[in-house]
């Protein structure tokens, strides 16, 4: 057996564009419909109605002081991600509050799958911005303890579970300093 996810329609006006409908076994008294993500304007529509999502780009990063390039990342709720028809690389989240309204930990730690020392630096870049008491919470909720502890977040966060080895401190601030920052944008 396997776990399905869709979306139903409540009836309130059209169908969104974003949604197409999903293949339903016979006998079934209404339309599924599964989100198609495959470029920016998909995310938005989605995220006007509601949906825990948010597209992780690098202009994103660069405005909290990290410039770097990746391809667009889908962050996403884990509980709609199997009614979710993606061409981008997924970053799931249990925590669909911190996917509607993502916050600078919320970031660092979607940023952790994609490069570690990123997400440092976008923390020691915002270190008056971040709360220590949420990127606690966040690191512990997300599972990213192992990863959060080689980039040394313990540092930021007192109380977070050290799981694995970490990156010696003097080698973490040379990497820091590879890239610094060259102006930071306005949020």
């Amino acid at each position: 057996m396997k776990a399905v996810a869709s979306f139903v329609r409540t009836g309130e006006g059209r169908t969104p564009f974003i949604f197409v409908p999903a293949q339903k076994p016979k006998g079934r008294p209404r339309t599924e419909y599964r989100a198609r993500i495959t470029k920016p304007q998909d995310v938005e529509e989605a995220r006007k109605l509601g949906y825990p999502l948010y597209l992780l780009e690098p202009v994103a990063v660069t405005a909290l002081g990290y410039p770097m390039e990746f391809p667009p990342e889908l962050v996403i709720d884990r509980s709609i991600l199997p009614a979710v028809d993606t061409t981008y690389r997924t970053i799931p989240f249990d925590s669909s509050e911190a996917v509607l309204k993502p916050r600078i930990e919320d970031v660092a730690i979607a940023l952790l799958s994609i490069d570690a020392i990123a997400a440092r630096a976008v923390l020691d870049r915002n270190r008056d911005a971040i709360d220590p008491d949420y990127l606690l919470k966040r690191v512990i909720k997300e599972d990213a303890e192992e990863r959060a502890t080689w980039v040394r977040f313990f540092d930021l966060a007192a109380g977070l579970p050290r799981v694995g080895e970490s990156i010696p401190k003097a080698a973490l601030e040379r990497k820091l300093r590879k890239n610094p920052v060259l102006r930071r944008l306005p949020l």
